[in-house]
């Protein structure tokens, strides 16, 4: 598929619905929620605990995990405890097994995003190294294989970029997890590197390209907005890629593996269309660029539909 056609599509798409449209049900997958814990002795960690006094927490320490916030308190009087608030991010981009969901860790919910964000890039990383080594294996072209390999390079500065401007507001993202070295030296069967091209790429990627083209245009913050410009391009490259791949590794299945990622394709844009409402705040959509609930919904059907997604 060409970059150039599927740029002209998003344009068209993001051209044809009212931006300032407003309802429709949030997603699945919401960006923060919050779990309480004891709040431990300060000697398990440094700032991690509850020493009596004022002292800031150390959120990720005290909660075990990467935080947006955290906070002091009791329940009828009884002993301290630490209500955790996480944040993830869902939706858009390219995975690959093996992998959890990118989290970010900051101060507010617009750095946590950006910290998400970049965590989100950092797995796209891992993921276009394993494919690049994949269909190295299987004898793809090196045309191919090496628009692969400038794919990972483009999520480098991607996640470096986003882990600047996360840092800004005092946010990071969290580790991630990478497949383990056994895991990711054993070959994966053609039919399994093919659905996930398809999900992650087909569907989730293109997305992604999808909203970077929308945030290029509108969001306000505008050092971000600078960013997806490039952002926007590098992606709309790696979708169509994606579409490339499949079309590669389709011809080389048999007809029961092709339906079973026709199965695959349709299964990721059923819950691309619940999914890509995001749940965050007026201020952090703004700022982000990102569409309203019901722009959102409404781009991944038409997305959806343009591409024959709902059909495999």
């Amino acid at each position: 598929m060409k970059q150039r056609s599927l740029a002209k599509l998003f344009t068209a798409l993001i051209g044809g619905l009212s931006i300032g449209a407003h309802g429709s049900p949030c997603g699945s997958c919401p960006p923060t929620y919050s779990t309480t814990e004891p709040l431990l002795p300060k000697a398990n960690g440094p700032d991690g605990g509850f020493d009596g006094g004022e002292e800031p927490l150390d959120c990720n320490a005290a909660c075990n995990g990467s935080t947006l916030s955290c906070r002091k308190i009791t329940v009828d009087g009884g002993a301290p405890l630490v209500e955790c608030i996480f944040a993830e991010s869902c939706g858009a981009g390219r995975r690959t097994s093996g992998q959890s969901r990118a989290a970010g860790l900051g101060v507010d919910e617009y750095g946590a995003w950006l910290a998400a964000t970049a965590s989100l890039e950092r797995q796209s990383i891992h993921a276009f190294s394993r494919l690049a080594r994949e269909l190295t294996s299987l004898g793809a072209p090196r045309q191919l294989v090496e628009r692969v390999r400038v794919a990972r390079s483009d999520e480098v500065r991607h996640s470096r970029r986003m882990t600047r401007l996360a840092s800004q507001r005092g946010a990071r993202p969290a580790p991630s997890v990478r497949v383990p070295r056994e895991r990711r030296a054993l070959g994966r069967a053609i039919v399994d590197i093919a659905i996930e091209n398809a999900v992650e790429g087909r569907v989730r990627e293109t997305f992604s390209a999808l909203l970077a083209h929308h945030q290029a245009v509108h969001a306000t913050d505008p050092m971000l907005a600078l960013a997806m410009k490039a952002i926007a391009r590098e992606e709309t490259s790696h979708a169509a890629l994606s579409h490339d791949v499949h079309a590669w590794l389709l011809l080389r299945l048999t007809k029961t593996e092709r339906a079973r990622v026709r199965h695959h394709v349709r299964e990721a844009a059923n819950k691309l269309e619940i999914d890509a409402a995001i749940d965050l705040s007026t201020e952090t959509l703004t700022l982000a660029g990102l569409p309203p609930p019901a722009v959102s919904h409404a781009l991944a059907r038409a997305m959806i539909e343009a591409l024959e997604l709902d059909r495999g």
